[in-house]
């Protein structure tokens, strides 16, 4: 079950130690001098109450990281591009979504601008420039150093987790995690995104539930700030 279960392979080494424990206390061979042999500290019950609720109804992504879909700043091909820097400046964001009528064509970034800069070998840009001039580096599969993935809405919070844990794909770095029932086969604008937090994430505009936690579980690596997400973060409402 822990290898085809991503969160039960999570918290597999945690559950076989309470299942000694278990074992221990029920299978006491000193009972007639000294019951319970051990006592669980309540942080511990809670804790594996939470793990029990967690593996038996593992939350969605949707539900618990993503920017809805009428919190993501997006542009079109036609807009004006110092504009949109300008907001992405200002809010922090580092990836807009590019439309064109409901369908997602690319992501405009830092990357495309410096793509576009480096192809062209200028250092300026007019500031009556439109995003469709840099129509050759907005579609996904054309930014250098980044790559983006798509998942169903029926991902779940490991799903997406598991996704940043190994990063890094030819040579490219994934930079944002896209969900809707659209996947990349019908590139349409996704009804959610988890973008790539900052290294100081915004605080957030409203109380935020807990999330679960979003440390590897092989090599411990704390991948939250990776995979939350903001009403104000790069993909917010500006």
């Amino acid at each position: 079950m822990a290898e085809t279960n991503k969160l039960f392979k999570r918290y597999c080494n945690f559950l076989c130690d309470m299942a000694e424990l278990r074992n221990a206390i029920v299978h006491n061979p000193h009972s007639r001098k000294i019951e319970p042999i051990a006592e669980p500290h309540p942080e511990i019950l809670k804790l594996y109450e939470d793990i029990k609720e967690a593996v038996l109804h593992p939350p969605l992504a949707l539900e618990v990281l993503a920017v809805q879909r009428e919190d993501i700043f997006t542009t079109t091909t036609d807009a004006n591009a110092l504009y949109v820097m300008q907001t992405m400046g200002k809010n922090s964001y580092t990836h807009v979504p590019v439309l064109e009528g409901d369908a997602m064509v690319g992501v405009f970034s830092e990357n495309t601008v410096f793509s576009y800069l480096v192809k062209n070998q200028i250092l300026a840009l007019d500031q009556d420039i439109l995003i469709g001039e840099f129509a050759e580096f907005i579609p996904l599969d054309k930014h250098e150093s980044e790559y983006f993935e798509f998942v169903p809405r029926e991902a779940t919070v490991v799903d997406v987790e598991e996704l940043f844990v190994e990063d890094i794909r030819n040579q490219k770095r994934l930079s944002a995690v896209f969900g809707g029932k659209y996947l990349a086969e019908t590139p349409q604008l996704p009804t959610w995104a988890l973008p790539e937090a900052r290294s100081t994430p915004p605080k957030p505009s409203a109380p935020k539930k807990d999330k679960p936690s979003a440390k590897c579980a092989d090599c411990g690596k704390d991948i939250s700030e990776r995979i939350v997400a903001y009403s104000s973060s790069k993909y917010g409402t500006p």
